[in-house]
């Protein structure tokens, strides 16, 4: 019984590790990105700790650690192909962490199994594998993902503190990696409130993710404050609230619209202040905050569904000060900005669906969803 339920959390794990090769093993045969020369910058380990600055060698961002590993690996590795390979496994540990921290959440075998599958064939995962130097973002993914594993072992297997300290020390890692970890506390309080009920005891074993955060992006503000100029860039769109809301609305539906017909992903999408229907965009987005206070609220009575839409939304907050990073190329959207948030999307989806399995022929219903995923591959 042990071994076979071993051999059944294991099998996930080679599905998904073969799926990886196999969608993505093309890119072994690519050369280094323009981009990667300047993020790379061909540092080795020894001369990055002889000159501590070279951590800090990127103007808008804090990622010491991206520059540590980098310093490490690129002297190592060196060819592209490596490097490449590098990121295939970084990607296969993300997503069988996401089908071990969706399994041990729900104990839904199939909808943790199919969510990590999603997950691993969706053409706006594969934006992150394609580029070397985002490492740094799977990574980050990484600890993010064992830090909330271990935050729900704390909660279950209660006064083994253990489990807290381990999540508190990948937060810190995730954190040293990529600015998308900022978001952790709001993923680990909807992780808490889903499992506890208890705001009270949500709130003071999240306070000192929230504390590390703030340290994280203090830290930020001190070292790079000078050379982001957030006010100014904000300033230099010259919009007022109504109209900045209504064109974030457009980027995300820009977004929304390549998780469902993904055929217009781009590394950087990039457009121009509208300025026309602001009330239209401003009405339609108050629709869809209505709309997803509704799905939130516990009129929808679909627990799992609610925790990955709150997963969703918490990482779509990188949407404002993101959108405003490039204001020589007009308001921007990276997708690779909700590459851990969307695994929430994905999660709400595919639990929908399977509970919509028992009133549709198991045949028809079995080949819509492979038919889904083919498409998406």
């Amino acid at each position: 019984m042990l071994i076979n339920k071993k051999l059944k959390i294991a099998l996930p794990g080679l599905l998904l590790l073969g799926l990886c090769f196999f969608l993505y093993s093309p890119i072994l045969n690519h050369q280094f990105l323009l981009d990667d020369f300047y993020f790379l910058r061909f540092h080795d380990v020894f001369q990055i700790f002889k000159n501590p600055q070279l951590i800090f060698a990127r103007n808008h961002h804090f990622e010491p650690l991206f520059n540590i590993t980098n310093g490490i690996l690129f002297p190592l590795l060196k060819q592209p192909a490596l490097l490449y390979f590098v990121n295939i496994i970084l990607f296969f540990i993300n997503c069988y962490l996401l089908f071990l921290l969706i399994f041990i959440i729900s104990r839904n075998y199939t909808v943790a199994f199919l969510t990590s599958i999603l997950f691993c064939i969706h053409p706006m995962s594969a934006e992150i594998v394609l580029h070397i130097t985002l490492n740094n973002i799977l990574f980050s993914v990484v600890f993010m993902e064992l830090g909330l594993i271990a935050l729900f072992k704390h909660v279950k297997q209660k006064k083994h503190y253990y489990f807290y300290f381990l999540s508190l020390t990948c937060v810190c890692a995730a954190l040293l990696f990529q600015e998308i970890a900022w978001f952790f506390p709001l993923y680990a309080a909807a992780l808490l409130f889903y499992k506890t009920n208890d705001i009270k005891k949500t709130f003071f074993l999240c306070l000192p993710f929230f504390v590390l955060t703030g340290i994280c992006v203090a830290t930020w503000l001190l070292l790079a404050g000078s050379r982001t100029h957030i006010w100014e860039r904000m300033a230099g769109f010259n919009l007022n609230p109504f109209e900045l809301i209504a064109n974030l609305f457009l980027l995300l539906i820009w977004y929304f619209y390549n998780l469902i017909i993904p055929y217009g992903i781009v590394f950087v999408y990039n457009t121009a202040p509208a300025r026309d229907f602001i009330w239209f965009w401003n009405l339609l987005f108050l629709t869809v905050i209505t709309v997803f206070y509704w799905i939130l609220s516990r009129r929808f009575n679909c627990a799992l569904e609610r925790l990955g839409f709150i997963f969703f939304m918490g990482g779509l907050l990188f949407i404002l000060p993101g959108s405003i990073c490039r204001p020589e190329m007009g308001l921007v959207i990276q997708p690779y900005w909700f590459y851990f948030a969307s695994a929430g999307l994905y999660l709400s989806a595919i639990a929908f669906i399977i509970k919509l399995g028992p009133f549709c022929n198991k045949y028809l219903f079995t080949a819509l969803i492979c038919s889904g995923f083919i498409f998406f591959i």
